[in-house]
């Protein structure tokens, strides 16, 4: 599955729209906990020369046929991921070389990104297929050393370069990755105006309720004093 990428040979990378798995129980607890949060399930999936990269690490030797449901590469989501639009939008930027890491906080090691990521939280922590990327050539940014990095157990890493090494045409691969961004940047706000409302909300929810339960007290009272006068 890996395509070569000799001299002047350059891969050429898509974004395409694919549905986002159902939802587990962590993405069910968010939409229970979080109900402002009404990202499309789509995710924007990476195709590499009309392949989709998470076909090409299915397919290599390191990954493990028996993994479990959340860390097989087939199911786990793109950072490019609908339903959360802000780290999406800010995944990309960093993908694209426009955005620096924040290294303070970060758990990778130097130069790598994720690029799929947990599908019940997102979070690096639980695991992520990651990739180093290289932008220090003129023209020319390229992925390498693609790894399942298993966050918390670092010791059961998966090494899978098989998939491939990929150069890409620098122009053309910043403008597939930041093309997304404006409209993940219009849902991240719809996110956010539709939070506020929430909130606003939520406040009076909670006064009717100590209201009804406030009157429903007092009559209960009145008649239990009633059936002894």
């Amino acid at each position: 599955m890996s395509t070569p990428t000799g001299p002047g040979r350059r891969a050429v990378l898509e974004l395409v729209e694919v549905p986002r798995l159902p939802p587990g129980p962590g993405m069910g607890a968010r939409a229970r906990d979080e109900p402002w949060a009404t990202g499309p399930r789509l995710q924007l999936e990476f195709v590499v020369d009309g392949v989709a990269l998470s076909e090409r690490l299915a397919a290599t030797p390191a990954r493990d046929p028996d993994t479990s449901w959340v860390e097989d590469p087939l199911n786990m989501p793109s950072v490019a991921d609908l339903a959360r639009p802000s780290s999406a939008a800010a995944d990309l930027r960093r993908l694209a070389g426009v955005e620096p890491r924040d290294d303070d906080f970060w758990p990778l090691g130097p130069g790598r990104l994720p690029l799929y990521v947990c599908p019940e939280c997102g979070d690096l922590g639980c695991g992520a297929i990651t990739v180093h990327v290289d932008h220090t050539r003129p023209g020319q940014v390229t992925w390498s050393a693609l790894r399942h990095e298993k966050g918390y157990e670092p010791a059961d890493d998966l090494d899978l370069s098989a998939a491939g090494t990929f150069t890409f045409d620098a122009d053309a691969y910043r403008q597939v990755l930041l093309e997304p961004v404006a409209r993940l940047d219009d849902l991240a706000a719809d996110e956010r105006a539709a939070k506020a409302r929430h909130r606003r909300q939520v406040p009076r929810r909670h006064t009717r309720r100590w209201f009804t339960r406030l009157l429903g007290g007092e009559r209960s009272s009145r008649g239990h004093d009633a059936r002894f006068l």
